[in-house]
């Protein structure tokens, strides 16, 4: 029987949500810390996040494991932003217009050109940008979200370290990765406790 490539990342993972439930005792450390429906999303983006880390480990071809991961990763972040979007007051346009014609601009050079060659792929890359882009701008219009954005842009670094994959950047990956999951929900489990 062969083993799944990358297996003691995705063990190391499955232990970091493990380390999560239990200082939260099951994500409920205080009984009116948040609503009920909320510790469902978040535990609902802690699956996800988990679920593309084991797809990309698991799947043996690298453009439909990272596809499929994207889509995983981009649940993730939409169960997050349903938790802290009813809390945003005004959204930071200052933010919000360069950081969407950025995004726009990446993929219309960069992504579009190889579309016909690499449909799904390019067409999740496009979606991913946009959740992504969309989590930066809904957690940095949060005043007291800083870890949230911090968060997220780890997420964003983490993305840029797959173009050149080499075991180094696999640790970083993980590392960035699991800095970014902590930062939005650690933020959210204090955020709601505030509220």
């Amino acid at each position: 029987m062969t083993s799944l490539p990358n297996a003691h990342i995705l063990s190391i993972y499955v232990l970091l949500i493990v380390f999560f439930y239990d200082n939260t005792n099951g994500f409920n450390a205080e009984e009116d810390r948040l609503r009920y429906s909320f510790l469902h999303f978040l535990s609902a983006a802690l699956f996800s996040a988990a679920l593309g880390d084991f797809l990309i480990s698991a799947l043996p071809n690298p453009h439909l494991a990272f596809s499929v991961g994207a889509v995983a990763f981009g649940f993730c972040h939409i169960f997050y932003m349903f938790e802290y979007f009813p809390r945003i007051k005004r959204i930071l346009l200052k933010l919000a217009i360069p950081l969407y014609l950025y995004t726009l601009t990446i993929c219309y050079y960069f992504l579009l050109p190889k579309i016909t060659q690499h449909p799904f792929v390019i067409s999740t890359l496009i979606a991913y940008a946009g959740v992504l882009s969309t989590a930066i701008i809904a957690s940095s219009s949060l005043a007291l979200e800083t870890r949230k954005m911090v968060g997220n842009v780890f997420v964003l670094t983490k993305m840029d370290e797959y173009a050149g994959i080499e075991p180094a950047n696999e640790i970083i990956v993980l590392s960035t990765y699991y800095l970014s999951q902590y930062a939005i929900m650690e933020s959210s489990l204090v955020v709601g406790f505030e509220n």
